[in-house]
């Protein structure tokens, strides 16, 4: 699609691919970052399966004195005033599962893996090692389909050995099966043109994470508007969008904007009297805008300033050499997505972001090879 070459990986370069991304599925696996979410998600499911009830709350904790060292577990525990109170008392813990639950297919897989007997706590865990295994593996073999074997490769340890990737891996939240299937999606739709595939993979991004539909949207939108041929088609994509966003809407009216806002960004959630508070003014908001441009809350400065050069340069290369312009389009697409994304959520954790690097650089690499060939030619 859009004049990209795409080649037919040999079996050799498929099973290098799987080994390199089961190496990094083990090396997260092996050493989890051990965040207080795991406590959520975990309760999240059990909730699913067995009421929110003080049972509930003590198996999660039970599970996490099983699973994690004794060192995270006094940080998750009592690493402050919040932590404690959700540690102490149930109903507290209650009221944290909603924030949690909005994300069904992530906490769905917790909950399934646990009914059968796996520890709530480190099925948290392993599902996101899993999903960066994945992630990783569909990011390699699309670039290996894209650009000669040492650039995908040189790419692809580069990207994914990074500390903000590798904590897609090692964090107990649904952002690294988020980034798989929105990756997915983006891979199949642009480069193998697989309408139907494409999408289930988006919409099963959405129902992991709902604020993903903002990558999908951007997506879609470009799908349907740089390859618009027919009406059904645009009936098609029109009709995909509104029943993603729908879903979507769905699963995220647990809480309002503004208790998750406030929750994050201001003062924990602790009692039922903080559900009705009111929406941050305007400069409230500004100022907590301003402190996620400067890296508050994040443990690794934000690397989107790369990943733009990284989209000017292949813009740059498309335009030299004359090329259609539906990946210059598909650039600002995911752009426009990741800055909607932190307007909504004004935090620059990259690992929100990751499939929209990812995309990035397949969009790079993909200008970078035809460039290479124009070149060659001449």
């Amino acid at each position: 699609m859009g004049g990209v070459a795409v080649v037919r990986l040999p079996k050799v370069a498929n099973l290098l691919a799987l080994a390199f991304s089961s190496v990094l599925l083990s090396l997260a696996a092996q050493e989890p970052a051990w965040n207080f979410d795991c406590v959520g998600y975990a309760g999240a499911a059990r909730g699913w399966l067995e009421g929110a009830t003080p049972i509930t709350h003590r198996a999660v904790y039970e599970d996490l004195s099983r699973a994690a060292p004794r060192a995270a577990v006094d940080q998750i525990v009592r690493g402050s005033a919040y932590r404690k109170a959700v540690s102490e008392k149930p109903e507290v813990f209650a009221l944290q599962l909603p924030l949690y639950q909005n994300k069904p297919l992530y906490v769905g897989l917790v909950a399934a893996t646990t009914a059968l007997g796996m520890n709530g706590i480190s099925a948290c865990f392993w599902i996101s090692a899993v999903s960066f295994g994945a992630f990783a593996l569909v990011f390699l073999t699309t670039a290996l389909r894209l650009a000669p074997a040492w650039v995908a490769w040189t790419a692809s340890a580069l990207l994914l050995c990074a500390p903000p990737f590798l904590d897609l891996g090692r964090l107990a939240t649904p952002d690294a099966l988020a980034a798989a299937f929105s990756l997915g999606g983006v891979v199949t739709l642009v480069f193998s043109n697989r309408l139907r595939l494409g999408s289930v993979l988006l919409l099963l991004a959405t129902l992991t994470r709902p604020d993903s539909i903002l990558l999908v949207l951007a997506v879609v939108g470009w799908r349907f508007r740089d390859h618009l041929r027919t009406v059904r088609s645009g009936i098609v994509g029109a009709l995909l969008a509104v029943t993603i966003a729908a879903i979507t809407l769905g699963l995220s009216s647990q809480y309002s904007w503004s208790v998750l806002f406030q929750h994050t960004f201001g003062s924990r959630l602790l009692s039922v009297e903080q559900l009705e508070l009111r929406a941050p003014t305007a400069l409230e908001y500004w100022r907590t805008v301003r402190r996620g441009l400067s890296g508050d809350h994040v443990p690794h400065p934000t690397t989107a300033p790369l990943f733009g050069l990284v989209s000017v340069l292949a813009c740059a290369v498309l335009h030299r050499h004359h090329r259609p312009r539906g990946h210059t389009h598909l650039h600002l697409a995911v752009w426009v997505a990741a800055v909607a994304h932190f307007l909504t959520f004004p935090l620059l954790a990259d690992r929100f972001f990751a499939a929209h690097y990812a995309t990035v650089v397949l969009l790079g690499l993909a200008a970078a090879s035809e460039g290479s060939r124009r070149l060659d030619a001449l």
